[in-house]
């Protein structure tokens, strides 16, 4: 499959990143969230790229994304060196989170979080929602370890997010990629970010991965 690279968007080691700023990105994702446009947004670093050339089916899901965020100061660097590449900034997953619930606090878009340890993420959630007020976080939930290979687990897991009519998912588990496709295909009214931020597990239509 042959990528197609958009004016807005600059291609570095066979990522199409876009030229976006923290707030300009942000501005994105909750435009896309309202609009119900579903999709995975990531934010690779160079060990994430690295990883791309390995793992055939985490480049599927990176080349398919909505959109692609530099979280990595040495990518920015080598986009100020190359003629027409420069982007305008690092926009990291942790910084994205907390923008974007601020955002959706303003926008009535409701959240969830899905993953980090347990008592984490409803600890997260309890801060945020201080901070912002307005800002509906409906569900939070921390599946056991190896819930990616439970049938059962994942399927409560897709009935809880489409009985709670969720806009933006964060998620920050693990081995992501294992069920990715299944949150896309049948969870109707959310889409999903992979990053790294603050809420995930050590060793919208949008979808957040991220690290409570």
């Amino acid at each position: 499959m042959v990528r197609r690279v958009s004016s807005e968007q600059s291609e570095l080691l066979g990522v199409s990143f876009e030229r976006a700023t923290l707030s300009s990105a942000v501005d994105q994702i909750v435009r896309a969230a309202i609009e119900k446009n579903r999709g995975v947004v990531v934010t690779p670093n160079v060990d994430h790229i690295v990883m791309l050339h390995e793992d055939m089916e985490m480049k599927r899901i990176y080349d398919n994304a909505l959109f692609r965020y530099a979280d990595g100061m040495p990518i920015v660097w080598l986009s100020r060196i190359l003629k027409n590449k420069r982007l305008p900034e690092r926009v990291t997953g942790a910084d994205l989170l907390i923008a974007i619930c601020e955002k959706a606090a303003k926008t009535d878009l409701n959240i969830y979080f899905l993953g980090g340890n347990p008592g984490i993420a409803e600890k997260a959630s309890l801060i945020l929602q201080k901070r912002f007020k307005g800002l509906k976080i409906s569900g939070v939930y921390c599946p056991p370890y190896g819930f990616e290979n439970s049938p059962a687990e994942t399927d409560y897991i897709v009935t809880d997010i489409n009985l709670r009519k969720i806009d933006i998912l964060f998620i920050g588990v693990g081995e992501f990629e294992l069920f990715f496709n299944k949150i896309l295909q049948n969870c109707y009214d959310c889409g999903c970010f992979e990053g790294e931020g603050q809420m995930k597990r050590k060793n919208g239509d949008i979808f957040i991965t991220e690290n409570f």
